[in-house]
């Protein structure tokens, strides 16, 4: 049995990376638009070391490491996301995350999301509920898109993407109350899960991006699923929308009108 204690107060350490500005100036560029920096590295290096301690034997996926065909699902695993907004950590937008699941026969038992510059620590335990700094939250009861904030992502490496979901965000836009993007999608899932947006999309997602936030959503009375409705199988890349349940369907019909989104 993990003591996932142990497991936030991992997270709440490595964290401290985040304030490292010698560190943060360290990028590098991994592809088009696509960079790392030094802090990502150190949390990673930091969290896979303390947890090979706490649970010696599980396998280990990160966004850093990109093992991802060397992984067997159906085996203990934790995904993490060393840091979710890189982008935004290296111009101090202060919405980046630390972003760390447990999953264990393919299903999400743990996950944690932890923004150290808001110090709101998203967690959530299968069949125990969604929690934030220890207070129990749910997604909100917004019953249409008409009165709720939605939010969503846009992934620069994927630009082919880019007509499709700016005319999708249009179409959001003229219906809903309101839209937003946090550039930290793992953020979005948990705004989700605690209300204060009804819904989150995105064309493509790799599993650190949404494998801990996937379980805050649902363990909070919330839906996800791809954006053809369909389950989403981690750990693939995939679209995620992820919602209050009461709009789902709406969003969904939104987002297949005439598009042709990755699923």
């Amino acid at each position: 049995m993990i003591d996932y204690q142990e497991v936030i107060s991992i997270i709440l350490k490595a964290s401290g990376f985040f304030f490292n500005e010698e560190a943060l100036g360290q990028t590098i560029e991994k592809g088009v638009m696509d960079y790392t920096t030094a802090v990502d590295l150190n949390v990673e290096n930091y969290v896979e070391e303390e947890l090979k301690k706490l649970a010696p034997g599980v396998q280990f996926l990160s966004e850093e490491k990109e093992l991802q065909g060397d992984i067997d699902i159906m085996k203990p695993t934790w995904i993490l996301d060393p840091v979710d907004g890189t982008n935004n950590l290296m111009f101090h937008f202060q919405l980046s995350t630390i972003s760390l699941a447990y999953y264990d026969e393919g299903v999400a038992q743990f996950g944690a999301v932890y923004n150290p510059y808001s110090r709101e620590l998203f967690t959530a335990i299968r069949g125990k509920g969604a929690y934030m700094n220890g207070r129990k939250i749910r997604v909100n009861d917004v019953p249409d898109l008409q009165h709720g904030v939605v939010s969503f992502g846009l992934n620069q490496c994927y630009r082919e993407y880019t007509d499709q979901m700016f005319r999708t965000i249009r179409n959001i836009f003229d219906k809903s109350m309101d839209m937003r993007r946090l550039g930290t999608s793992s953020l979005d899932l948990a705004y989700v899960a605690c209300g204060r947006a009804s819904a989150f999309f995105e064309t493509i997602l790799l599993p650190w991006d949404y494998a801990a936030g996937l379980l805050l959503v649902e363990e909070a009375g919330g839906k996800v699923t791809a954006m053809d409705g369909s389950p989403v199988k981690v750990p693939e890349n995939s679209s995620i929308v992820a919602t209050n349940g009461l709009v789902h369907n709406e969003i969904l019909e939104i987002i297949n009108d005439g598009n042709d989104f990755i699923r």
